[in-house]
């Protein structure tokens, strides 16, 4: 950010003519918004081969025969919460039944039957990464891990003030910062299929709907209680998927990378007892910090969750629960 142009003191414009001229006159952008790229979350190289494996299901069995058989029970629990609503009895236990009902029944369902909807875009698109893994480059893969943007309005004076005259500078500044890590795969074998639309479709679809034994092994993990909560502070239940091999394969070494930028914007300038005032406020103020970091041994991770709004409400509906039933 610079500043261009000429300005004068209203106080001494009478007696003494006290002025300012700016040509391209850098700006220092100041913020209090933290600029260091973030670090690499532990456990982050077993997610990334968990997340990019080819043998990684998209659905698992086990997770749909608990949604078919909870359907009966959501809808028993939905009638009798419409019944209580209409007899304006509701009181807080009704809605914490209500809420978790909702959070663990009605929208893992909704989700599992908007991908068996999409079941044909999963299927191509794991047609393609096999087709990537088995050509000559093998399958690099990048998986996503936060996209962050901050922001704060600052304010500071131009540099030349004359005693009670200045001008005010007014700027925005961003922080956006975001974090993600590349793999490469290569087969171990030649493709499981003799080139067979078939065979191959076939074989590609059991892998999307976990018919596998990684599948059933995730499915299986996802439907014991509590896990869930377990999956707030570590990734322990990815080491199924880290470690199938029904696509006989092999990775690389993982590189995490993180990206910080900071952008400053002008907004406006103020003009505090100042006379024939000719100033612009141009420009932008830049800044981008990167960190690379190589993966080490795969061990599960362990972080303290961030408990934003979902997970609070979460956590205060089973608190109602509790208190309820004693």
């Amino acid at each position: 950010m610079y500043l261009n142009g000429v300005y004068h003191s209203e106080a001494n414009y009478a007696v003494v003519k006290h002025g300012v001229s700016y040509h391209k006159y850098p700006v220092l952008a100041v913020t209090s918004l933290d600029n260091t790229p973030l670090p690499p979350p532990n456990g982050w190289y077993l997610d990334v081969i968990a997340g990019t494996n080819p043998s990684r299901p998209v659905l698992n069995p086990p997770e749909l025969l608990q949604d078919l058989i909870d359907i009966p029970r959501d809808l028993f629990e939905a009638g009798k919460l419409l019944r209580k609503y209409n007899a304006k009895s509701l009181n807080s236990k009704d809605f914490a039944d209500g809420f978790l009902g909702v959070k663990f029944g009605w929208l893992p369902l909704i989700e599992d039957l908007r991908q068996l909807l999409d079941l044909q875009l999963y299927i191509l698109k794991r047609n393609q990464e096999l087709d990537k893994l088995y050509s000559r480059k093998g399958l690099r893969r990048r998986l996503k891990f936060s996209d962050t943007t901050l922001n704060e309005a600052k304010s500071t004076v131009a540099d030349g003030a004359y005693s009670s005259s200045y001008l005010e500078l007014h700027y925005d500044v961003f922080v956006k910062k975001k974090s993600w890590a590349t793999i490469h795969w290569k087969p171990l074998t030649p493709p499981p299929w003799d080139h067979q639309d078939l065979a191959r479709n076939k074989f590609v679809r059991n892998l999307v709907l976990g018919l596998t034994p990684e599948g059933i092994t995730k499915g299986v993990w996802n439907v014991i209680p509590w896990t869930w909560l377990l999956g707030w502070f570590t990734n322990v239940g990815k080491y199924a998927l880290a470690f199938s091999n029904t696509v006989p394969a092999t990775h690389s070494e993982a590189c995490f990378m993180s990206e910080s930028s900071r952008y400053a914007v002008p907004v406006n300038t103020k003009q505090v007892l100042l006379h024939d005032c000719n100033v612009t406020f141009e420009g932008f103020d830049t800044c981008t910090t990167k960190q690379r970091t190589v993966s080490g041994s795969v061990t599960p991770g362990f972080n303290m969750p961030y408990l934003d709004m979902s997970r609070l409400s979460v956590l205060g509906a089973l608190a109602v629960q509790r208190i309820k039933r004693r």
